[in-house]
């Protein structure tokens, strides 16, 4: 595993010895098979996620139906002359009343990670990287509050072919964590940058100056469920590496504790 233009490999090599007109030769293969690996990774992630919404949602829907029919029949047939619940029902109602809520909150719940098995196909359009980042920095202007969003593209007129949807969604999820980052720091400031690289791949890149993220949390950061914030979901970055691999590209964390930290899209 090596780092080159701002990129990690994941490179498997070998090498085999053979005699060619009495001389001996040793012929090495070097193959990168990070985009393999990923794939196999994001394939075995949305088969869980299916099998385990499948039977979550086969035991939860009933015990939340039951739940809500069992209070509607308790609040139906056990008032008292004044039409009131007596009061030795009330805790039994206030019960269920929370099972019935507390259900529907983790069916919701598991929609919302169906959604990582159910990434449609990318409707592949030339986009101007400079109006993409113009609209999620105006989408998120106002939830930046003091911090300092700016806005560098190089060249200027630099596109990509890619879903302008789901690159905006990844975007958003990007730009919304970094600024999530900076919370309470003064002078915080987040850059999203467009760029070209050596081998003229196209690269987006939003940085922030934050505290940045600790070095056993960066190989977990992409899995689906794990989050470092005590309110986060866990979807949002597992989500945007899966859209970033549907187009054929990938998704890179650069930090360190104290930071800066840098989330790099490859295509």
């Amino acid at each position: 595993k090596i780092d080159t233009d701002n990129a990690w490999l994941q490179l498997a090599i070998n090498a085999t010895r053979f005699n060619l007109q009495g001389e001996t030769y040793m012929l090495v293969s070097v193959q990168n098979i990070g985009a393999e690996l990923e794939d196999q990774e994001l394939e075995a992630v949305q088969h869980m996620t299916r099998v385990l919404a499948h039977e979550i949602m086969n035991s939860i829907t009933p015990i939340a139906s039951l739940a809500g029919s069992a209070r509607h029949h308790l609040e139906a047939n056990s008032t008292d002359k004044q039409g009131e619940i007596p009061e030795a029902l009330v805790d039994l109602r206030d019960a269920l009343d929370t099972i019935e809520k507390r259900s529907q909150g983790l069916l919701n719940f598991v929609n919302s990670y169906r959604q990582i098995a159910r990434i449609p196909r990318p409707d592949f359009q030339l986009v101007e990287v400079g109006a993409l980042f113009r609209r999620v920095s105006n989408l998120l202007g106002a939830q930046a509050n003091d911090v300092d969003l700016k806005i560098d593209v190089e060249p200027a007129n630099l596109t990509v072919l890619a879903d302008p949807d789901q690159m905006e969604q990844v975007l958003i999820n990007l730009t919304k964590n970094a600024i999530e980052s900076l919370e309470g720091k003064e002078n915080g400031q987040v850059r999203l940058e467009g760029s070209l690289s050596r081998r003229s791949r196209v690269t987006l890149k939003v940085t922030d100056n934050g505290s940045g993220i600790a070095a056993e949390n960066q190989s977990q950061i992409f899995v689906p469920f794990y989050s470092t914030k005590a309110t986060g979901s866990g979807i949002g970055l597992s989500l945007s590496r899966q859209i970033m691999r549907r187009h054929g590209g990938s998704l890179r964390v650069q930090s360190k504790l104290g930071g800066p930290t840098s989330f790099l899209m490859h295509f």
